[in-house]
């Protein structure tokens, strides 16, 4: 007679930075990478001023990638600030985690050509935690023919399952860019659907010196300027099927490259902010018609779902249109910001199991793959 293992529960934190750039989110969940139990338990470190210029430095000129001293400084000063998450996360336990996924800085994503670039030295994380570390989990995926991107669904659907929500229903995380996961009757299905808030963050910053548009006020105080949201939403991409995804450069290059640069920058910033969002909350509407059933609940999550105006542009889109409910985690009583760090999570067990993390309707890939790298301490706690 043999007797089958089944996979516990252990306490896992997710590292989470995405496309924004403006912090790591950390989340603490217990989960075997199929089920998952979340415990509330989270944390919030804003880069420091130095480690977000040095990232966005690279991000505007990928070609400091080449130089390898920098980038090497830079991949520890971004785990050690990730290993200050995983601190402020153990602060709040009993005893340390036993696993840690580190997603990494995303810096380039170039699935066209086969790569993908997330910094961070997972080894530095795993030296100074004293816990292993599961990271760079798009590699396998986009070996093997995939996107690399969106990683979210397996979570998403495991979330909605719990959640009780029935098919077809899908969940949007409005991060710097934004992403969908619909689950139908028969499948799962995965894209980008375009930009979320990195455009609408940076305009804020640019002009008011602040870190993000406060309940969309400063949109809803404008007018949309219909033209310039037309001529960004004709570019193909937004009319490519699925799978699909984008990084923080194409993007900003569909809403400001030559003439539309100065279209965006010469008018109002309530204006460009109305529009801004305009473009996130049509574009996440026309990712629907790509979907082989419209899902009959939306449920939005990330920073966008704390933008006001922009939720109600996207209630307004989907409910006029195609009579989808849209609601925010928060209506279940759930943080939708730590979403993507709980991803993390669960991915890092996924992967420690074996399962996969990405699928053909979800990324292109050949067949289901799992992914990621695992790095043990030297000095484990």
């Amino acid at each position: 007679m043999t007797t089958t293992l089944i996979p516990e529960l252990i306490p896992v934190i997710g590292l989470m930075s995405g496309t924004s750039i403006d912090a790591v989110d950390a989340a603490l969940i217990m989960t075997d990478g199929q089920s998952f139990t979340r415990t509330g338990i989270t944390a919030n470190l804003p880069w420091p001023d130095h480690i977000r210029a040095a990232i966005f430095a690279v991000v505007d000129d990928p070609s400091r990638l080449e130089n390898r001293d920098d980038i090497s400084a830079l991949e520890h000063d971004i785990a050690q600030h990730h290993a200050l998450a995983v601190g402020a996360i153990h602060d709040q336990m009993k005893s340390p985690a036993a696993l840690i996924g580190f997603h990494g800085q995303t810096v380039l994503h170039k699935p066209e050509q086969g790569y993908s670039v997330q910094l961070g030295s997972g080894e530095t994380l795993a030296h100074i935690t004293g816990c292993p570390v599961i990271y760079q989990f798009r590699q396998n995926d986009l070996h093997h023919g995939g996107q690399g991107a969106p990683l979210a669904p397996v979570y998403h659907a495991a979330l909605l399952k719990q959640m009780q929500i029935s098919a077809p229903a899908a969940i949007v995380n409005i991060g710097g860019i934004a992403n969908i996961t619909a689950i139908t009757d028969k499948q799962m299905i995965s894209m980008d659907t375009g930009p979320g808030n990195a455009m609408m963050d940076r305009m804020m910053q640019t002009y008011r010196q602040q870190p993000f548009d406060h309940d969309g006020q400063t949109a809803a105080a404008g007018q949309c300027d219909g033209d310039y949201v037309n001529t960004v939403l004709a570019h193909d991409w937004f009319h490519l099927p699925p799978p699909k995804s984008l990084d923080r450069v194409i993007t900003e290059q569909m809403l400001s490259s030559g003439q539309l640069d100065t279209w965006l920058n010469t008018m109002p910033l309530a204006d460009a902010m109305a529009s801004l969002a305009e473009i996130t909350a049509r574009s996440i509407y026309m990712s629907c018609l790509h979907l082989p059933q419209l899902p009959e609940q939306m449920i939005l999550a990330g920073g966008g779902a704390r933008n006001r105006y922009l939720v109600d542009r996207i209630s307004h889109h989907m409910n006029s249109t195609a009579n989808i409910d849209v609601h925010i985690m928060d209506d279940y009583h759930i943080n939708g910001d730590f979403i993507e760090a709980e991803l993390m999570a669960f991915l890092a067990a996924r992967s420690q199991n074996g399962y996969p993390i990405s699928f053909p309707d979800t990324t292109g890939v050949d067949i289901p793959r799992s992914g990621g790298v695992r790095i043990d301490p030297v000095n484990p706690v």
